[in-house]
C-alpha cells in the first residue's frame, strides 16, 4: 500500500513540528505558506504577514530559495501597505542568475527561474505603478521579451496595462490574446474579460463571467469578488454587492485598498459621485465632474484641462470638455477613446444631429440603444420625441396632448413634433382641427417664432380644406406678417416638411418666373417643372403650374393633354384650384371646337362634385353637355334627355361606378314621357344592390386600400336587406360612415343565429379585410378580423364533413402567416395568429387538426432553422451557425413554450454546440452557453418527467446533464448531475465511464 504524495496542502503539517527546532525549516514553512497564498489559496486560510516576514528574515539555503524568499518579503510588504520594490528588484537580479533547476525530492521544490523572474517582475511593476512610476510598465515589458510566450506573463502584461491607465492598449492586446485558451485560462483571464465588459457598460455579462471564474491565487480570489461587487452595484443590487465585498475582505489584500474599495462601493450604491482622494490617476477628472455637477463651468473646465496631462483621464476629460461645449464630440470620437466613450460620443452626436433634424428618428433610437447605460434629461426627452415621430397611425388625441405635457424648450420641441405628426400622418381635416385648437392656446401665442410655423401650417390646411374661418385664424395668429408671405412660408417650411425643401423651392421659383412672364416658360423651365411631378406631394401643384403655363401660351392641345392625365389631379381632393378653372375656361372660350375638349374635359370634370367645381366648372360642364353635380348630365343639343342619361349611366357602370349610374337612372325615370320605363324599372333592384355593394366596399376597406371588391358583396347586400339588423349597416355605408358601418358589421358577426349563407359572406369579408391589413403591415389590427372570420366560418358550414377541408385551408393560411412573420422577426404579430388558433383549439372537431397544425409548423420551422445553421456565418472550428439557428428557434418557442419537439430540437442543437466548444477547448464559452441554455432543458425535463416515452427528448436531456456535470467545479455536484443524466437515459455509456473515473458506482 502506497503513502499519499506530498503536496502544498500537506507541506505545512509535515513541517509544523520542526518550526521550533530548525530555523531553516521555519523559513521553508513560511515560504510554502506564501506560495500557497499566491498560487493555491483556500478560503479562510490564515495569513499573518508580520510573522511570515520574521520567519523569512534569515537567508535560506540555496540561491533558488533565497531569491524566492526576497520575492516573498516584497509581496508581504505590499500586503501590509509598504513599498516592496527593493525586495522585488533583488529577487529579479538573483532569478536572472539562477541555473536550470535540478530534480528535487524535497517537500517544497524550488520554483523555476523563469517563473520566479516573471512573478517578481510583475509585482515590482505593480508596486511601482501604485507609487505612480510610469516607467514600471516599461520595465516589465522588457522582462516580458525574455520570457518567451508565457501565457501567464501575457495575462499579467494586460493586467498592468489596465493598472497603468492604458485602457485602449489593454483592450487591444486582450482582444488579440483572449482566444488563446492558455491565456484566458489563467487566474487573471476572467478578471480581464470582466474589466473589458464593465468598461463597455455590459455589467450583466461581466457578472456572469465573474460568477463562473474560479481563480486559484489569493489575490485573484479577492479581486474577483471586488469586481463582482462593482458589477452588482452597477446592476443596482447593493445587498449582494456589499456581501461580495465582505467576502473579499477575508482574503489576502492590503487593508487600505479594501477600505478604499468599500468607500467607493458604498458611494456607488448611494449614487454619489466618485472623488479622486485615493485615485490619483483620475483626481483631476473627478474634480471636474464634481464641479460640472455643481454647475461650476469654469472650475470644471480647468480641472478637465489639468486631467488632459494624464493618460488615464485624458479621453474622459475631453468628453467632459465636449459636454461643456469647449470641445467637439466628433473630434473626441475621432481620437478613438475606447468603446465605452465611443458609444456615448455617437449618442451625443446623434442627439445634436436629431435636434437639428439632420437624421431620422430611427437613427437616433439606434444610437441610444447602443449606448444602453447612457441616460440624461436631454437623451430621454429626444428619445420620446423620436418614438412619437415613429408612429405611422398616431391617435389625434395623443398628438393634441403631446405639447401640453411639458414646459419651456421641451414644450416647444413637443409642439414641433406634434405639428409634424399632424401635417404628415393625420387626415387634413383632423390636422386642421388640431391646429385650430392649438392656435387659441396661450402657450402657442407666447411661443415666439413657432407661432409663424403654426400659422403657416394652419394656412396650408385651410387652403386645402377651403375653410375660410381657419384662414382668418391663421392671419390672426400672426398678424405681423402678410398673408402672402405666410403662404410662401407654408410652402417652404423646413421644420414640418423635411426633405422636400429643394423641390418646393424649385416649384416656387418656377411660379415666380411664370408670374413675370405670362406668355410661358422656356423649354428648360417646363422640363424642370415636369421633373417635379416625380415628388408625390408636389405632383398636383406642378401639373397645375404646367397647365397655367400652357394656357398662357394658348396651347389648347397641351391643356387638353394635361387634363387627360387625371391621376395627377386627384391630389386636389377638395376641388381644382380656381386659377386652373379660369385658365381652362379662357382656353376653351378661345377655341371651343377643338376636338381635344370632347375627350379630356368631361373626364376631368367628373373627378369632383358640383360644389367643388363652383360656377366656373358648372359653366364648363354645361358647355360640353355635362352638368357636374354628380347626378344629372345635360344632353347635347338635339339629343333626348332620357336616353342620354341612360347612356351616361351605362358608361358609369363600365367604370364600376354603380352609385353614379343609379342616380342617373333615377333621374331618367323621373322625367315625364320617359321611354322603356318598365325595362329600366326591372333593372333597378339589381342596380341598387350594386350601388349598395359599392358603398359597403368603400366603407369596409382598410383606409380605402385593399379589402373586398363590390362585385363580391352584391349577394351579401341582398341577404342584409332581408335581415332586420342589416338595414343599419347598409344605411351607414350609403352615408359614408366608415366607423358606423364597421360597428354594425362587428355586432352582426356576434349574432348566434347567423344563416349559413350570410355567415359565409361575412367570413369572406372579414378574411379579406384581415389579409388587406396584413399586407399593409398592420397585423395587430388584423387580429380582430381573423377572430370574426373564424366565428363566421364555424357558422357557415353546418356539418363537420363540409368543414374539414375548410379547416385545413384556414390553418394552412395561419401557418403560412406565422412562418412569414417569424422570419421577419415580428413575434408579436405572429402571436396574434397563434392566439386565434388557440382560441378555436377547444372545439372537439378541431383537436386533431390543431395538433397537426403545430406539428407541421414545427416541421417547417425546424427545416428552416437547420438551413439557417448550415448556411449562416459559421465560425472556425464549429460545424454550424448555432447562434443563428437557436435565435430562429427561440422565436417559435416564444409562441409554443411547451412544445416537446421544439425543446428537444433546441437541446440537441445545444449539445452539438457544446461538443464543438469542447473540441475547441473554450471552457469559458462552454460554461456560459450551458448556463444560458439550462432553463430550456429544465422546462423540457419537467414536461417529460411523467411520460415514459419521448426517447429522443430523454436522450438529449441525458447528454445535456452530462455536459452540466462536466463543467461543474465540485465533485459532489458532478456526481449528482451524472446520476441525473443516467436517470434520463440509463443506456448512456459515456456517463457511466465518467462516474467510474470519479470512483462512483453507476446506480
Amino acid at each position: 500500500m502506497y503513502d499519499r504524495a506530498r503536496t502544498y496542502r500537506t507541506t505545512q503539517r509535515l513541517l509544523a513540528p520542526l518550526s521550533g527546532e530548525v530555523p531553516a525549516a521555519t523559513g521553508l514553512l513560511a515560504l510554502g505558506r506564501v506560495r500557497k497564498l499566491l498560487m493555491g489559496y483556500l478560503p479562510g486560510m490564515a495569513c499573518n504577514p508580520s510573522r511570515l516576514r520574521t520567519a523569512l528574515a534569515a537567508p535560506l539555503s540555496g540561491p533558488a530559495f533565497d531569491a524566492e524568499r526576497l520575492f516573498a518579503l516584497g509581496w508581504l510588504r505590499w500586503l501590509e501597505g509598504e513599498d516592496g520594490e527593493g525586495a522585488f528588484a533583488e529577487a529579479i537580479a538573483l532569478a536572472r542568475a539562477l541555473p536550470a533547476p535540478a530534480e528535487s525530492k524535497g517537500a517544497l521544490p524550488p520554483l523555476a527561474p523563469v517563473e520566479l523572474l516573471a512573478r517578481a517582475a510583475y509585482w515590482r511593476a505593480r508596486a511601482g505603478l501604485l507609487r505612480g512610476r510610469a516607467e514600471a510598465l516599461t520595465e516589465f515589458e522588457a522582462v516580458l521579451r525574455s520570457l518567451g510566450n508565457s501565457p501567464q506573463a501575457t495575462a499579467w502584461f494586460v493586467d498592468l496595462l489596465w493598472r497603468a491607465g492604458r485602457t485602449d492598449r489593454a483592450e487591444q492586446v486582450w482582444k488579440s490574446v483572449r482566444g488563446n485558451r492558455r491565456v484566458s485560462g489563467c487566474d487573471e483571464g476572467p478578471l480581464l474579460e470582466a474589466r473589458a465588459l464593465l468598461r463597455r457598460g455590459e455589467s450583466a455579462p461581466a457578472e456572469r463571467a465573474l460568477q463562473e471564474a474560479v481563480p486559484a491565487g489569493g489575490v485573484a480570489w479577492v479581486e474577483r469578488r471586488l469586481l463582482l461587487a462593482w458589477a452588482l452595484a452597477t446592476l443596482r443590487q447593493p445587498e449582494r454587492a456589499l456581501a461580495a465585498l465582505a467576502e473579499a475582505e477575508r482574503g489576502p489584500y492590503p487593508v487600505a485598498g479594501l477600505a478604499e474599495w468599500r468607500r467607493l462601493l458604498e458611494g456607488r450604491t448611494r449614487g454619489a459621485l466618485l472623488d479622486g482622494g485615493a485615485t490619483p490617476l483620475l483626481r483631476d477628472y473627478l474634480r471636474g465632474q464634481a464641479a460640472r455637477q455643481a454647475d461650476q463651468g469654469d472650475e470644471a473646465a480647468a480641472a478637465y484641462r489639468a486631467a488632459l496631462a494624464g493618460p488615464v483621464g485624458q479621453p474622459f476629460a475631453r468628453a467632459g470638455l465636449a459636454a461643456l461645449g469647449q470641445d467637439d464630440w466628433a473630434t473626441v470620437l475621432a481620437s478613438q477613446p475606447g468603446l465605452f466613450l465611443a458609444v456615448r460620443c455617437r449618442a451625443r452626436i446623434a442627439l445634436e444631429r436629431f435636434r437639428q433634424r439632420q437624421i431620422a428618428p430611427a437613427e437616433l433610437l439606434d444610437a441610444l440603444h447602443q449606448a444602453a447605460n447612457y441616460q440624461s434629461g436631454a437623451s430621454e426627452h429626444f428619445r420620446q420625441l423620436a418614438l412619437a415621430l415613429q408612429q405611422r397611425h398616431p391617435d389625434p388625441a395623443a398628438v393634441y396632448d403631446l405639447p401640453r405635457q411639458s414646459e419651456g424648450p421641451e414644450q416647444r420641441n413637443n409642439l414641433r413634433a406634434a405639428l409634424e405628426l399632424a401635417v404628415r400622418r393625420l387626415p387634413s381635416g383632423a390636422a386642421l382641427e388640431l391646429l385650430r385648437q392649438w392656435a387659441g392656446a396661450d402657450w402657442v401665442v407666447e411661443a415666439g417664432e413657432l407661432r409663424r410655423v403654426v400659422a403657416r401650417q394652419l394656412l396650408c390646411l385651410a387652403l386645402l380644406e377651403r375653410d375660410a374661418g381657419a384662414l382668418s385664424e391663421a392671419e390672426r395668429l400672426f398678424p405681423d406678417e402678410p398673408l402672402a408671405a405666410l403662404a410662401k412660408g407654408a410652402l417652404l417650411d423646413e421644420d414640418v416638411r423635411p426633405g422636400v425643401e429643394a423641390p418646393a423651392v424649385a416649384l416656387w421659383q418656377a411660379a415666380r418666373r411664370l408670374s413675370r412672364a405670362p406668355s410661358g416658360l422656356e423649354e428648360d423651365g417646363r422640363e424642370s417643372v415636369r421633373q417635379l411631378r416625380k415628388e408625390l406631394r408636389l405632383k398636383p401643384l406642378a401639373q397645375a403650374l404646367l397647365l397655367q403655363e400652357a394656357a398662357g401660351r394658348g396651347d389648347v392641345a397641351g391643356v387638353a393633354a394635361l387634363l387627360e392625365e387625371v391621376d395627377a389631379w386627384r391630389g386636389f381632393r377638395a376641388g381644382p384650384p380656381a386659377f386652373v378653372l379660369r385658365a381652362v375656361e379662357a382656353t376653351f372660350n378661345a377655341q371651343p371646337n377643338h376636338p381635344g375638349w370632347k375627350r379630356a374635359l368631361p373626364r376631368w370634370l367628373q373627378l369632383w362634385e358640383a360644389p367643388a367645381l363652383g360656377p366656373v366648372g358648372a359653366a364648363l360642364a354645361a358647355q360640353v353637355g355635362l352638368k357636374a353635380n354628380g347626378e344629372a348630365f345635360l344632353a347635347p343639343v338635339g339629343v333626348p334627355v332620357g336616353p342620354w342619361l341612360l347612356h351616361q349611366a351605362a358608361r358609369a357602370l363600365g367604370r364600376d361606378d354603380a352609385r353614379l349610374a343609379l342616380s342617373l337612372v333615377r333621374r331618367a325615370l323621373a322625367l315625364e314621357g320617359a321611354t322603356d320605363v318598365d325595362t329600366v324599372r326591372a333593372a333597378l333592384p339589381e342596380l341598387e344592390q350594386r350601388a349598395s355593394a359599392q358603398a359597403l366596399a368603400a366603407c369596409l376597406a382598410p383606409e380605402g386600400k385593399g379589402g373586398p371588391g363590390p362585385d363580391l358583396l352584391i349577394d351579401l347586400v341582398a341577404l342584409l336587406r332581408e335581415l332586420p339588423d342589416g338595414a343599419p349597416l347598409l344605411e351607414a355605408a350609403e352615408q359614408g360612415d366608415r366607423d358606423g358601418a364597421r360597428t354594425c358589421l362587428a355586432a352582426l358577426v356576434e349574432r348566434p343565429d347567423l344563416p349559413p349563407r350570410l355567415a359565409h359572406h361575412l367570413a369572406l369579408l372579414e378574411q379579406q379585410c384581415a389579409e388587406a391589413l396584413e399586407a399593409q403591415g398592420r397585423s395587430g389590427d388584423a387580429t380582430a378580423h381573423w377572430r370574426r372570420a373564424w366565428r363566421c366560418w364555424l357558422a357557415a358550414a353546418p356539418s363537420f364533413a363540409e368543414r374539414g377541408p375548410l379547416f385545413d385551408w384556414l390553418l394552412a393560411g395561419h401557418r403560412r402567416h406565422v412562418n412569414a412573420l417569424l422570419a421577419r422577426g415580428e413575434i408579436e404579430a405572429a402571436r396574434g395568429h397563434w392566439n386565434v388558433v388557440e382560441e378555436v383549439a377547444g372545439r372537439a372537431e378541431l383537436g386533431e387538426r390543431i395538433v397537426q397544425f403545430r406539428e407541421e409548423l414545427a416541421t417547417e420551422y425546424l427545416l428552416s432553422m437547420r438551413e439557417a445553421m448550415r448556411y449562416g456565418s459559421v465560425p472556425e472550428g464549429w460545424r454550424a451557425d448555432y447562434e443563428k439557428g437557436l435565435g430562429n428557434l427561440g422565436r417559435l418557442l416564444a409562441l409554443d413554450r411547451d412544445n416537446v419537439r421544439l425543446l428537444t430540437a433546441l437541446v440537441e442543437v445545444c449539445n452539438e454546440w457544446f461538443f464543438d466548444l469542447y473540441n475547441a477547448e473554450d471552457q469559458l464559452r462552454l460554461r456560459a452557453e450551458v448556463d444560458r441554455s439550462a432553463p430550456f432543458a429544465e422546462r423540457l425535463a419537467r414536461l417529460v418527467e411523467d411520460r415514459p416515452g419521448d426517447l429522443a427528448a430523454r436522450a438529449a436531456l441525458s447528454d445535456f446533464w452530462k455536459v452540466r456535470g462536466f463543467v461543474c467545479g465540485e465533485r459532489a455536484g458532478q456526481v449528482a448531475l451524472y446520476r441525473e443524466a443516467l436517470r434520463f437515459n440509463p443506456a448512456n455509456g459515456n456517463v457511466r465511464d465518467l462516474l467510474a473515473e470519479l470512483g462512483e458506482e453507476a446506480k
